[in-house]
């Protein structure tokens, strides 16, 4: 089992953000944004401070990522993730969840009541369903930053609310399903970056599994 450092406040800080890029991926790929904001440059360094067991898998996922056209990664993400047949690798919690492989169920509306006992409520404008993985990653971005707030403010109370909530998140959602979908890309696509991706995104899931 490996575990994030977090030792200061600023240690911290990195692994927040290390969730927020990794939900940037799981959108449509945009090639010159994502060299132009040096994506990936910025995910290993920041791995390297907070998760050095992971190093060598983020470095890997920039390479990776260089060696593919914008076109060859927008084909390979929507044969993955979007259709328009069958979706090879369903970005969605429900699917793994509920067990009949469908959007929007039971386990989609317990998610969004952890989003409400965050303190969030979901745009009426967003496309994607709750449960979507690259909004379960930025709400996980959102509870340590939560967290590291309160510690910075002595608020005891506060920061046990959110790591209450952020290890409900990860063993009774996110850490369910994040294996089964990772395993989904790795068989069901040839690209090297997403198949890059998803070694990334569950070795970084598991470093916030409770034992």
């Amino acid at each position: 089992m490996t575990n994030i450092n977090t030792n200061s406040k600023d240690s911290e800080r990195p692994a927040a953000k290390i969730y927020r890029l990794l939900a940037a991926c799981f959108y449509p790929p945009q090639k010159i944004i994502f060299e132009k904001e040096r994506l990936f440059e910025n995910l290993h360094s920041m791995v390297k401070d907070s998760m050095p067991e992971a190093s060598a898998t983020y470095e890997q996922l920039g390479i990776c990522f260089a060696q593919h056209s914008e076109e060859e990664l927008t084909v390979a993400y929507a044969e993955l993730f979007v259709g328009p047949f069958a979706l090879e690798a369903p970005p969605y919690g429900s699917v793994y969840l509920g067990g009949a492989r469908r959007v929007m169920d039971d386990s989609t509306i317990e998610t969004m009541k952890l989003y409400e006992a965050a303190g969030l409520v979901l745009d009426d404008t967003q496309k994607e369903a709750p449960d979507h993985i690259a909004i379960e990653l930025e709400f996980l971005y959102y509870l340590i930053t939560k967290s590291i707030e309160a510690v910075s403010k002595g608020d005891n109370e506060l920061f046990v609310r959110f790591e209450g909530i952020l290890s409900e998140f990860i063993n009774n959602f996110l850490g369910k399903w994040v294996g089964p979908f990772c395993e989904n890309i790795r068989t069901k696509t040839k690209n090297s970056f997403y198949i890059a991706l998803s070694d990334c995104l569950e070795s970084s899931i598991n470093c916030l599994r409770k034992i």
